[in-house]
């Protein structure tokens, strides 16, 4: 048993399953990672609409031609707050498109040069959002701050 366990062989053996196993886990890693930008995109392409934009209906009762002054980012938003639902804001940008924002303990509320809590927002306030999209439709917010206009 010795001699099997200090043979070339089996020490060639043991190398080649071991970069067998490291690249069964970067090949398991690529699927995983895929996979869950492949349902990201598809959540959010299935609620971008009813989210963050409107549509037009064509003669055909179907999505018409796609303006692009109607797409918005999902990374940002500004505009007057409509509606407060803890952890949920909605806000109301100058076009009238609606965005969904979530707020949890991270986020960083700030007015002027404080930090605020997230109770002081309040509705009609102005408020710009930098954030990142989740797969809800939703804005999750890093930093909201509250403008006087």
């Amino acid at each position: 048993m010795k001699e099997l366990l200090t043979s070339k062989k089996y020490s060639l053996l043991i190398k080649i399953l071991g970069f067998l196993l490291v690249g069964l886990i970067i090949f398991l890693l690529g699927i995983f990672v895929g996979y869950h930008k492949a349902e990201f995109s598809a959540q959010f392409g299935n609620r971008y609409y009813n989210t963050f934009g409107k549509h037009q209906n064509s003669p055909f009762n179907m999505i018409g031609t796609i303006d692009t002054d109607d797409l918005v980012s999902g990374h940002g938003a500004s505009g007057k707050v409509i509606s407060i639902n803890f952890p949920t804001v909605i806000v109301s940008d100058s076009n009238g498109v609606e965005k969904s924002i979530f707020i949890d303990n991270k986020t960083i509320i700030r007015s002027a040069r404080e930090s605020i809590a997230s109770t002081s927002i309040s509705i009609n306030d102005f408020i710009i959002v930098i954030g990142a999209p989740n797969k809800n439709g939703q804005i999750e917010a890093k930093l909201i701050r509250i403008t006087h206009q």
